[in-house]
């Protein structure tokens, strides 16, 4: 029999949780505060996850916010971020799972008309995780982001905050995923200084294209010259390059055409 969850979500899953004592999957775009209160009880054997979006336009504009993501690494889920995640999925212990339209929000948890769907058959909920660990069959795999890593964020979330322009509503049925972003000359070396060292350095190379569309091999030819001089050590440059060019794909700086090809969706202005 297919049981149905409506509004408010969070009393099912609060029972759930209280009944917790193996693994929680979480996969939701957009996360609140509520993520790390719901959970903060949980026993410290407890295996945490999160799948989320870590898009700077996602924290700046407040749909998600950088604070709760690091308050719940900060209780022990390793935290993956995946570009354009939709999926809401919760999965406690292997055994029962709720695929639901509602994200890890205060509001969507508790205000926002939802529905979901339960799932409770054991092999059905093993192939549901190892598909949410895979990132639903995302092109690439979901990155990790350690506590650290994220905590940095915040300095880039305020720069974009400060920096956006007011949202306007657009009929969005083009080919690419963002709008382009113009930020001022002044607010790139905050920007910037708030990424790790490896990230900037990428990003240099970015901001320096010639054109909005570029190749790997265009980043290699800017980038390469300053991982000798900044990274000296390093014996995988072109492999640590292309990592942190995930990174900002993730960040929302850049889009993956395909092909080794990419483009620059934020410019200064």
């Amino acid at each position: 029999m297919t049981a149905f969850v409506t509004t408010p979500t969070h009393v099912w899953l609060e029972k759930q949780l209280s009944q917790c004592n193996e693994q929680f999957l979480v996969a939701c775009p957009f996360v609140g505060d509520y993520l790390a209160k719901a959970t903060r009880q949980l026993p410290a054997k407890v295996n945490r996850l999160l799948v989320t979006r870590t898009d700077l336009r996602d924290f700046a504009t407040g749909a998600s916010d950088i604070d709760a993501v690091c308050e719940t690494a900060r209780l022990g889920a390793k935290v993956l971020s995946l570009p354009r995640l939709h999926a809401k999925v919760y999965v406690i212990d292997r055994n029962i799972a709720l695929v639901t339209s509602a994200n890890a929000t205060h509001s969507s948890m508790r205000r926002n008309w939802e529905c979901g769907v339960v799932i409770e058959d054991d092999e059905q909920v093993k192939n549901l995780s190892a598909l949410l660990l895979s990132g639903f069959g995302a092109r690439e795999k979901p990155q990790l982001w350690t506590l650290p890593e994220l905590e940095r964020l915040r300095e880039p979330v305020r720069v974009f905050r400060e920096a956006l322009p007011p949202a306007k509503p657009k009929l969005r049925t083009g080919l690419f995923e963002h709008l382009d972003i113009a930020l001022p000359v002044e607010t790139w070396p905050g920007l910037i200084a708030g990424l790790p060292g490896w990230t900037r350095l990428t990003l240099e190379g970015v901001i320096h294209q010639s054109s909005d569309q570029f190749s790997i091999q265009d980043v290699y030819r800017i980038c390469l010259p300053m991982v000798a001089k900044r990274f000296p050590a390093n014996r995988f440059p072109r492999e640590k390059l292309r990592q942190q060019l995930q990174r900002l794909r993730d960040l929302g700086f850049i889009e993956f055409l395909g092909d080794g090809r990419y483009r620059r969706t934020v410019k200064t202005g």
